[in-house]
């Protein structure tokens, strides 16, 4: 669940950075794929925008550990919503 959630919020921030006035999303559908397993530490999630449509934006993201190890990759469906 921890993994699942840190990728969905990186490829959330990487949605709201290009949002209109007014706009909303929501995570349509989530997939994730475990590489490797995680320990405690510090782990970085770097989230980007692959595809943006009037409705629906479609993002992915990476998971590393301190070391720089991949440990986890994500795709997600965002859609927009407007604001009335």
């Amino acid at each position: 669940g921890l993994v699942a959630t840190l990728l969905d919020t990186a490829m959330g921030g990487a949605c709201w950075s290009l949002l209109d006035e007014g706009e909303t999303f929501l995570t349509a559908d989530l997939h994730v794929e475990f590489l490797r397993s995680s320990r405690p530490g510090t782990l970085r999630a770097e989230g980007k925008v692959v595809h943006r449509t009037k409705r629906v934006v479609f993002c992915a993201a990476e998971l590393y550990d301190a070391s720089g190890e991949h440990l986890a990759s994500a795709r997600c469906t965002q859609v927009l919503r407007s604001r009335r």
